[in-house]
This record gives structure tokens, C-alpha cells and sequence, in this order.
């Protein structure tokens, strides 16, 4: 039997309960086999044959012991997903979807943002997600003239499926003073037809101007999907994620892009004893003067809540086409899209970062951009050696067999997705 870690708190008349008669799979060869295991409040406190789980129930608690019987289930470690956005996606859910499964066509997907707004209360955007231009029959991003139909009184946001932009309405770019002759923010683009007109698609770091004038601002370091609710609507969807994840089996979750709304929120989540998940928390690289300077890059935490790292982008995405091809896409020559930072600037960031002891993650998708990062931690190793730095690489889309063999020699980890 192995023994595991009670809270020292926890009183002893906790409630004690055994599970048995299930497919118990867990990540020690000791307890290989093993035919039950106790939960001791709300913690495990063993895992063994069902007779070693009675006698330290019987150590533990002064009530008597339930015994569930699983029924032959199988059961798991909780699952660890590194790379999540656990506010954003209950955000998400509270909009509409317009997913493949939802619509096919432009008409489809303004009529499903249609039924929405004949509901909203005055003023209060409409927005959707899931999108994929070359998943719609019409095979392009819809115009601004397109999400006019479903309002011209407020905002009108369709958030692209990679999260990274969508399409907005006219009344967006008026009320932001956003036209024409407006230039692209670094790190972002107003998408123009040929004429020249705004069409009213934009990507990456144009997506601030959807952050109203008080919310969050990352510039260029990255896509910025930190919309603005009240704090009562945000603490509601982080905790339906929350439960999303749990019942997906996820019990821990690495956030990859934190700013002061998502920290604001897992702060009050704890406070109220309602944070069921572990959450490693990566602070996006606008704020790495911030972390440094009020020494975040110490240990920062406890076992449920802690700070993990440094969030960067190098790129874009590659279902948005916004990932960096200097030499255009094949369905679009035009597109090339960018890189967040000059290879030396992005250099010097790691190089910071690196040199305090703070793990990386940066998201890369083309081999212009993970080269980018890889000369760029190669460098920082160099100069300050640390062989257990795991910086890693976010998606790692299209790697070249040369540079997954610099990975390997340097440790960087690569934080794919598995489709």
C-alpha cells in the first residue's frame, strides 16, 4: 500500500470512503494492481488491496467507513493540460456558437447572430465564435457590411476559431475610430480589400480595440481575447469552466496567457474556496517587468494556484493564416502573416527571463518563428547555463527535422496538439 498526502487540517471524524472493484491505472509501479483506494475528506489517502485501505481508514477517521463499489469503471490520475485558456473558453460559452456543427454559410452564421440580438438588452455586444473561413461554403471571412445586418447600434464581434481575430461590424470601427487610413498596430492587421477599405476582418494585436478603453492592453505581444465583462460574469464563466475541465477529467491546467483579469479572477476563485482545479498560471510578456520587479519570479504560490512563467508569441496561427510565411500562403499570396517581435528584440526578452530563472513558453508555428525562439534560448543558455530552464514551445506547428533535433539537444519541449 502507499500511503499519499492528507491535509494536516483535515479533522478525524472527516468522512472516509473506499472505492473498489474498479480498473485502477496509476503512475507508480508500487501500486501497480492495486484493487482500491481511499478518500479521506477531500483528499486520497491511500491506494492498495482493499484490506491495507480499511486499516488506514480506520487510523484516520472515528466514523465509519462507506464503501462504493465502481463496477468494474476504470480509473485514472487526473489529466494535465499545460496549455489552456480556462477563462476565455467560459467566456466563449456564454456566446454564440457558429461552429461547423452550427452553420456552413455566411447567411447561416449572421442568422444564428440575428436570433441572438433579438434577446440581448440594449447595447450589450453580440459576439460568436468558431468560425473557419475555409470550412464555409462561401470559402472567405464575412464583410463588416455582412455583420451590419445583426446590428448597427452596437459592437458585432465573430471571433475566428483560432482565437487569434475574427470579423467585426461597421459600428465597432466607427466607435473606435478605426477607418482606411488607419495604420496596422505591430503585431496585428486591419484587413483592407483592394481598393483599400476596411473589410471587417482583423487579427492579433488589432483585437485591442476590442478590449474597451479600460481593459486589458497587451500590444504587441500577442492576440489579445481579454474582453471585458463585469467581474461577477467572469468569476461565473471561469467556474463553469472549472467544472467543464473536471468532468473532462482535467484536475490540473496550465494557463497560458495571464493578465490581470485572469489573475484577478483565480484570486477571488481561492478566496472563496472554489478553485477545485490546480492552475500553474503563465503571465503574458507584456508584464515581464512587472514579474521580475515584484520578485513573482521567486516561488510564487501553493499547490492549487501558483506562477508558472513567461507567456511569448513569436507568431500567428495557422488556421487563421496569420502564422508567419514570409513567402504567402498558397490560398492566399497576399497573406504573409507576421512575427510579434524583431528576432533581436524577441532575443533580448528571453534573455531576461532566462536569466532569472523563469521558464518560457512561446507560441511558434512556422520555421521562420520557431527558429526565432530556438536562436534565441540557444543564446540565453549560453550566456547563463541552466539545465533544467524547460523552456518551451507553444503548438510547435511545422517544425523542420533539423530544428526538433536543436529542440532535443537544447531541452526545449515542444506543447503540440495532439490533431
Amino acid at each position: 500500500m502507499r500511503k499519499l498526502h492528507t491535509h494536516e487540517a483535515s479533522p478525524l471524524d472527516a468522512t472516509a470512503t473506499i472505492f473498489t472493484g474498479a480498473k485502477i491505472h496509476t503512475v507508480d509501479d508500487s501500486t501497480a494492481g492495486a484493487e482500491a483506494f481511499l478518500v479521506f475528506g477531500n483528499r486520497f489517502a491511500a491506494v492498495g488491496t482493499l484490506e491495507e485501505c480499511r486499516t488506514e481508514a480506520r487510523r484516520l477517521s472515528t466514523r465509519t467507513t462507506a464503501v462504493v463499489e465502481l463496477d468494474g469503471a476504470t480509473v485514472v490520475p487526473g489529466f494535465v493540460d499545460p496549455h489552456a485558456h480556462p477563462l476565455m473558453y467560459g467566456q466563449m460559452l456564454s456566446w454564440v456558437d457558429c461552429g461547423p456543427e452550427k452553420a456552413h454559410s455566411i447567411p447561416g452564421i449572421i442568422a444564428l447572430l440575428q436570433e441572438a440580438a433579438l434577446t440581448a438588452p440594449a447595447g450589450v455586444p453580440i459576439r460568436g465564435y468558431g468560425y473557419e473561413h475555409r470550412n464555409l461554403i462561401e470559402g472567405r471571412h464575412p464583410l463588416k457590411e455582412e455583420l451590419d445586418q445583426v446590428a448597427t447600434d452596437r459592437e458585432v464581434y465573430l471571433m475566428n476559431a483560432s482565437g487569434h481575430g475574427g470579423v467585426v461590424n461597421s459600428f465597432t470601427f466607427d466607435k473606435h475610430g478605426i477607418d482606411a487610413s488607419t495604420e496596422n498596430p505591430a503585431g496585428g492587421e486591419f484587413f483592407r480589400d483592394t481598393d483599400g477599405e476596411l473589410t471587417g476582418e482583423l487579427s492579433d494585436a488589432a483585437c485591442n480595440i476590442l478590449t474597451g478603453v479600460n481593459g486589458v492592453k497587451v500590444g504587441h505581444h500577442g492576440p489579445n481575447f481579454h474582453l471585458e465583462d463585469e467581474p461577477e460574469e467572469h468569476l461565473r464563466q471561469l467556474s463553469v469552466a472549472q467544472d467543464k475541465f473536471l468532468a473532462g477529467g482535467v484536475t490540473t491546467i496550465g494557463d497560458c496567457q495571464v493578465t490581470r483579469r485572469e489573475f484577478d479572477m483565480y484570486l477571488r476563485l481561492a478566496e472563496q474556496d472554489q478553485l477545485k482545479t490546480r492552475v500553474s498560471m503563465y503571465m503574458l510578456s507584456h508584464l515581464l517587468d512587472h514579474v521580475i520587479d515584484t520578485g513573482m519570479h521567486g516561488a510564487f504560490g501553493n499547490s492549487r494556484l501558483a506562477f508558472g512563467g513567461i507567456k511569448f508569441y513569436a507568431d500567428g496561427t495557422l488556421g487563421g493564416w496569420t502564422a508567419y510565411f514570409p513567402d504567402g500562403y498558397v490560398g492566399d499570396p497576399c497573406r504573409t502573416g507576421q512575427l510579434y517581435h524583431e528576432p533581436a528584440d524577441y532575443s533580448e526578452l528571453i534573455a531576461k527571463a532566462h536569466s532569472v530563472g523563469l521558464q518560457t513558453a512561446t507560441h511558434a508555428q512556422s520555421p521562420t518563428a520557431i527558429d526565432m525562439v530556438l536562436d534565441a534560448i540557444e543564446a540565453a543558455q549560453k550566456a547563463h547555463p541552466d539545465a533544467d530552464a524547460r523552456h518551451r514551445i507553444e503548438h510547435c506547428g511545422l517544425p523542420t527535422a533539423e530544428q526538433i533535433a536543436r529542440m532535443n539537444l537544447a531541452g526545449v519541449y515542444p506543447v503540440n496538439q495532439p490533431q
